[in-house]
């Protein structure tokens, strides 16, 4: 019953996911055409003061309300009233503040964009507890199609507004439409209207739990979003933009599937949590699968980078695909990242995933010396490496928690590793030295197949259990 609701989960999940992923990937695609760089780089200035403040609204209350088995209506009251107080506060600091964001940047464009982008804090505050109840009830069949909808319509709006030379402000109003059409999907989805009750004792059970993710959740956002914030101080705002192109890019396969896989795995864990023997189980199926379609997902995606980004934008983004080709290799351990602390709150050990959270963030500051002195190529790199300690740090715990650390981790996904860096290198030296004069759409074409194929091929020919496993999956779901 709780693998399929699990897998059930997963696959609605994934299609509300892919399809929102999938048509703002779709519309940043036409809007990189009707747009500069430039403008795309505006917004990304602005990223780390959104981020930071969306993270302080939600404190970790969502977390805390999932994680908790029947929380009762003071609950759900508290939490909505404490997330609306605090966005309205952090929107009017923002609103003040906004000329010397500007200033800082030297765009004085920048102070009406802030004041209107950070709006959306107060619409999306009053969406966080009947996301929290979706996401409990993991009905994400009815959300999927809302999350369309919206996707289009504010997608759409973006477009004709890009086309009739509005610049930038096509970009804000888009997530501000997407905000509130949000908004109405989940009021209307969950039928949940608050009242104005503050419960002191459930506040503090919540906070008590979600406070130390909080802390979590604005260190990392502002790690995240730090080097946006310096690309956009020490290089150009077109530099920017390019780099934010291709983060968009390696976001599209890694960060969905890690969302998707996150947000339905900590329900469906949570329930098991007494259980390690079962939940060991549970969480080596699933990150295994979960790994295959990451790691094959992101070497594909790096094989193709520079032909998709040109043929898809336009010659004007060729930087953001040799960007893109660095950055897949650390977009491989978002998954894991995501899983590894999943187990850590399933097993209420979120003080210790703030501990591993700040060790984690000291060690990016030789990645921010190296993005300063020596320019962004050798900052991707570094990007790399720090994935892979931030990988360790975060799932050495789990040795203890359930008998699946970092080793026996490693050892489940190797063979993945293997098989596709061999067909990456194999097809590396096959274009480096066999000139084939090719256009960027067929080399795209050619890389594509020729990488998939060959993959595939192996996984079969060895008959990996886990391909099995997804297929069959996928076939009966069908």
């Amino acid at each position: 019953m709780l693998r399929q609701k699990a897998l059930g989960g997963i696959a609605w999940s994934a299609v509300e996911n892919l399809s929102n992923q999938l048509i703002t990937f779709g519309i940043g695609i036409i809007l990189a055409r009707l747009l500069t760089p430039e403008e795309f780089g505006l917004i990304g200035m602005i990223t780390i003061f959104i981020g930071i403040s969306q993270v302080l609204i939600n404190s970790g209350i969502s977390d805390a309300l999932i994680r908790k088995k029947n929380p009762d209506d003071d609950y759900y009251n508290t939490a909505f009233l404490f997330n609306a107080g605090v966005s309205i506060t952090l929107y009017a600091i923002l609103y003040f503040t906004a000329p010397f964001i500007a200033e800082f940047y030297e765009k004085p464009i920048l102070t009406d964009i802030v004041r209107l982008l950070s709006f959306t804090l107060i619409i999306n505050a009053l969406t966080l507890v009947q996301r929290a109840q979706v996401t409990k009830a993991i009905n994400f069949k009815a959300l999927a199609k809302l999350t369309l909808f919206s996707s289009v319509l504010s997608g759409g709006v973006a477009v004709a507004l890009a086309y009739l030379d509005f610049g930038v402000w096509s970009l804000v109003w888009k997530n501000i439409i997407a905000s509130v059409l949000t908004l109405l999907a989940f009021w209307h989805l969950t039928k949940w209207w608050p009242s104005l009750r503050f419960n002191k004792n459930s506040f503090k059970d919540m906070f008590g739990f979600g406070n130390k993710l909080m802390f979590l959740g604005l260190i990392d956002t502002a790690y995240k979003n730090m080097y946006f914030l310096i690309i956009g101080k020490y290089f150009s705002a077109a530099d920017l933009g390019q780099y934010t192109r291709a983060e968009t890019f390696k976001r599209l396969p890694s960060m969905t599937l890690t969302q998707i896989i996150q947000r339905v795995t900590y329900p469906v864990l949570s329930e098991i949590q007494d259980d390690n023997k079962r939940l060991k189980n549970a969480y080596q199926q699933i990150l295994k699968a979960t790994m295959l379609v990451s790691i094959t997902g992101m070497f594909l995606l790096s094989f193709i980078a520079k032909d998709l980004t040109v043929v898809l934008m336009g010659q004007q983004w060729e930087l953001a695909g040799e960007y893109l080709t660095i950055l897949c290799f650390s977009g491989l351990f978002y998954p894991l990242d995501a899983l590894n602390s999943n187990i850590l709150k399933v097993k209420n050990q979120s003080g210790k995933i703030l501990k591993i959270g700040i060790y984690r963030k000291f060690l990016a500051i030789p990645l921010i010396a190296a993005l300063i002195f020596y320019g962004i190529v050798p900052f991707l790199y570094g990007l790399i490496l720090h994935q892979l300690l931030s990988f360790i740090l975060i799932s050495w715990p789990n040795k203890k928690l359930i008998d699946y650390g970092t080793q026996e981790q490693l050892k489940s996904v190797l063979t993945f590793f293997m098989i596709n860096g061999s067909v990456y290198i194999i097809g590396f030296l096959i274009f480096k030295f066999i000139d084939f004069n090719f256009t960027e759409l067929t080399s795209l074409l050619f890389r594509f197949l020729f990488f998939s194929i060959l993959t595939l091929s192996i996984l079969g020919l060895i008959r990996n259990k886990t391909l099995n496993f997804l297929l069959s999956t996928i076939k009966n779901k069908i």
